[in-house]
Parts: structure tokens; C-alpha cells; sequence
């Protein structure tokens, strides 16, 4: 079960006190180059202090806590947090998309 305590002061921690309101974000993965990637290597996350807290794999209807060791797949949908004055969610999509823009015109 997702401890939301425990995300609360993850997020805390890794932004520093103050920062208290959070942002939510639904990102479909559509970068064909993330396959397999794990989500603690997602390009832009931790550079833009984004945590991914839910996924839902695609075809399925269960929405499970993210760890750093799941893999995201085409089609996957996740549930990125971060602060609102930091407007990194948006960047964490749009590098979620880029890439796979970059590698179609390559």
C-alpha cells in the first residue's frame, strides 16, 4: 500500500521545507525510445525534482506505486508530482515526447 506520509516527506526532503503545495501531472508515455527504461532513469526527472509516484501499465486498470526500479513501457501512464513554481511537470512530459519526435525526424 502507498504510504502517503511517507511520499509527503520524501518530496520534503528532497525539495527542502517550504515547499508545500504539489502539482500533479497524468503523463502517457508515447517515447518509443523509454521502453524498458526504468523510471529512476527517466531523462528530465530528477534534474527538474519530479517524483513519479503511480503507474498504470497499459492495457491494464490497477494503478500501482512507483518504485525507481519499474520499468515504463509505450502506453503507460504515470503520475509525476512536483512543486508548482518549478512548472517541471510540463518539462518532464515534454521531454517524455521530444525524444520520440527527435527520433522519428533522425
Amino acid at each position: 500500500p502507498v504510504n502517503a506520509a511517507h511520499e509527503a516527506k520524501a518530496f520534503e526532503e528532497s525539495h527542502g521545507p517550504g515547499e508545500t503545495h504539489l502539482e500533479r501531472l497524468n503523463i502517457v508515455v508515447e517515447n518509443e525510445n523509454l521502453n524498458g527504461v526504468a523510471i529512476r532513469e527517466l531523462p528530465g526527472k530528477s534534474e527538474l525534482g519530479v517524483m513519479v509516484s503511480r503507474i498504470r501499465h497499459a492495457g491494464e486498470s490497477e494503478v500501482h506505486a512507483a518504485t525507481g526500479e519499474m520499468a515504463v513501457h509505450v502506453g503507460d501512464t504515470i503520475l509525476a508530482v512536483g512543486a508548482p513554481a518549478q512548472a517541471q511537470l510540463g518539462g518532464l512530459s515534454g521531454a517524455m515526447r521530444r525524444a520520440r519526435t527527435r527520433a522519428a525526424s533522425g
